[in-house]
Protein backbone atom coordinates (compact mmCIF):
# COMPACT_ATOMS: atom_id res chain seq x y z
CA UNK A 1 0.00 0.00 0.00
CA UNK A 2 1.08 3.78 -0.71
CA UNK A 3 1.57 6.36 1.55
CA UNK A 4 -0.16 8.59 -1.21
CA UNK A 5 -2.89 6.34 -0.81
CA UNK A 6 -3.79 6.44 2.77
CA UNK A 7 -4.49 10.48 3.34
CA UNK A 8 -4.18 9.46 7.64
CA UNK A 9 -1.20 7.96 6.72
CA UNK A 10 0.31 10.69 4.32
CA UNK A 11 2.75 12.51 7.22
CA UNK A 12 3.59 9.06 9.26
CA UNK A 13 6.56 8.32 7.05
CA UNK A 14 8.93 11.65 7.69
CA UNK A 15 11.15 9.93 10.90
CA UNK A 16 11.66 6.73 9.45
CA UNK A 17 14.67 6.58 6.84
CA UNK A 18 13.29 5.17 3.60
CA UNK A 19 14.85 1.71 2.08
CA UNK A 20 15.09 1.91 -1.87
CA UNK A 21 15.20 -1.51 -3.90
CA UNK A 22 15.75 -2.03 -7.31
CA UNK A 23 13.64 -3.77 -9.77
CA UNK A 24 13.88 -4.79 -13.27
CA UNK A 25 10.67 -5.15 -15.52
CA UNK A 26 10.76 -7.57 -18.55
CA UNK A 27 8.06 -6.48 -20.85
CA UNK A 28 6.77 -8.47 -23.63
CA UNK A 29 4.25 -7.02 -24.79
CA UNK A 30 0.58 -6.60 -23.44
CA UNK A 31 -2.48 -4.48 -22.78
CA UNK A 32 -0.44 -2.12 -20.72
CA UNK A 33 1.93 -0.81 -23.23
CA UNK A 34 -0.47 -1.00 -26.18
CA UNK A 35 -1.76 2.00 -28.18
CA UNK A 36 -4.31 1.95 -30.85
CA UNK A 37 -3.66 1.42 -34.29
CA UNK A 38 -5.79 0.43 -37.38
CA UNK A 39 -5.91 -3.16 -36.37
CA UNK A 40 -6.82 -2.42 -32.88
CA UNK A 41 -4.74 -2.12 -29.53
CA UNK A 42 -1.46 -2.98 -29.89
CA UNK A 43 1.59 -3.31 -27.90
CA UNK A 44 4.04 -0.53 -29.32
CA UNK A 45 7.74 -0.34 -28.84
CA UNK A 46 9.15 2.36 -26.22
CA UNK A 47 5.31 3.37 -25.41
CA UNK A 48 5.02 1.44 -21.95
CA UNK A 49 7.67 3.88 -20.21
CA UNK A 50 5.57 6.94 -21.40
CA UNK A 51 2.24 5.09 -20.44
CA UNK A 52 3.73 4.24 -16.71
CA UNK A 53 4.69 8.36 -16.13
CA UNK A 54 1.05 8.69 -16.63
CA UNK A 55 -0.04 6.94 -13.79
CA UNK A 56 0.68 8.01 -9.80
CA UNK A 57 0.67 4.78 -8.17
CA UNK A 58 3.63 3.34 -10.73
CA UNK A 59 5.16 6.85 -11.00
CA UNK A 60 6.32 9.73 -8.79
CA UNK A 61 6.89 12.24 -10.69
CA UNK A 62 8.15 14.31 -7.39
CA UNK A 63 10.70 12.02 -6.49
CA UNK A 64 13.99 13.51 -7.77
CA UNK A 65 16.53 10.48 -8.81
CA UNK A 66 19.45 12.59 -8.70
CA UNK A 67 21.63 9.50 -8.03
CA UNK A 68 20.25 7.01 -10.41
CA UNK A 69 21.46 6.34 -13.81
CA UNK A 70 20.81 4.97 -16.70
CA UNK A 71 21.51 0.76 -17.00
CA UNK A 72 21.77 -0.32 -20.88
CA UNK A 73 19.76 2.85 -22.38
CA UNK A 74 16.95 2.47 -19.42
CA UNK A 75 15.76 5.09 -17.50
CA UNK A 76 15.09 4.89 -14.19
CA UNK A 77 11.20 5.22 -12.85
CA UNK A 78 9.92 5.06 -9.43
CA UNK A 79 7.40 3.89 -7.40
CA UNK A 80 5.08 6.21 -4.66
CA UNK A 81 6.26 5.65 -0.85
CA UNK A 82 4.82 2.41 0.39
CA UNK A 83 3.52 2.79 3.78
CA UNK A 84 6.65 0.50 4.69
CA UNK A 85 8.77 2.98 4.06
CA UNK A 86 10.11 1.47 0.42
CA UNK A 87 11.38 3.54 -2.33
CA UNK A 88 11.33 1.37 -5.52
CA UNK A 89 13.54 2.47 -8.57
CA UNK A 90 12.56 0.29 -11.64
CA UNK A 91 13.29 -0.50 -15.16
CA UNK A 92 11.97 -1.47 -18.43
CA UNK A 93 13.60 -3.70 -20.57
CA UNK A 94 11.78 -4.30 -23.41
CA UNK A 95 11.63 -7.46 -25.79
CA UNK A 96 12.00 -7.19 -29.57
CA UNK A 97 9.78 -7.60 -31.31
CA UNK A 98 7.09 -7.37 -28.51
CA UNK A 99 4.49 -10.00 -28.42
CA UNK A 100 0.61 -9.52 -28.11
CA UNK A 101 0.00 -12.64 -26.23
CA UNK A 102 -3.58 -13.10 -27.85
CA UNK A 103 -1.61 -13.96 -31.32
CA UNK A 104 1.41 -16.05 -29.34
CA UNK A 105 2.10 -19.64 -30.72
CA UNK A 106 4.03 -22.05 -28.74
CA UNK A 107 7.67 -21.47 -29.83
CA UNK A 108 7.04 -17.46 -28.68
CA UNK A 109 5.96 -18.58 -25.34
CA UNK A 110 9.41 -20.70 -25.59
CA UNK A 111 11.52 -17.83 -26.85
CA UNK A 112 10.48 -15.58 -24.03
CA UNK A 113 11.12 -18.17 -21.52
Amino acid sequence: EFIWKRQELQNTHISQPEKKRHVLVLYTGGTIGSKWSEKGYAPAQDYLEIAVRTFPMLYDKDYELNEEIEVDNMKPLVLPLTIHKYRIVYYIKEYNPLLDSSNMSMSDWAKIA
